[in-house]
């Protein structure tokens, strides 16, 4: 019974631990991301050209369709 009690307890403990890495992963990418260079008006204009190549599967479109408004909001700022 306790080594069934302590593998069970293992196991949650290793999921938590998992869960306070996973936590810890993203809180460094956020910062990682916040400090990475703009992207310039040519690069902008280069990826709505790469997407606008490109074929996307249906579960995809959304998602396309999100970042393009992004970038094209980011290229309008650009002037």
């Amino acid at each position: 019974m306790h080594k069934a009690l302590a593998f069970f307890m293992g196991n949650i403990y290793k999921k938590i631990w998992n869960l306070v890495m996973a936590i810890q992963r993203g809180n460094e990418t956020k910062k990682t991301v916040a400090d990475a260079p703009e992207l310039n008006r040519e690069e902008i204009v280069w990826l709505m050209n790469v997407i606008k190549d490109g074929t996307f599967r249906g579960s995809e479109v959304q998602t396309v369709y999100e970042t393009v408004v992004k970038l094209q909001l980011m290229l309008n700022r650009k002037g």
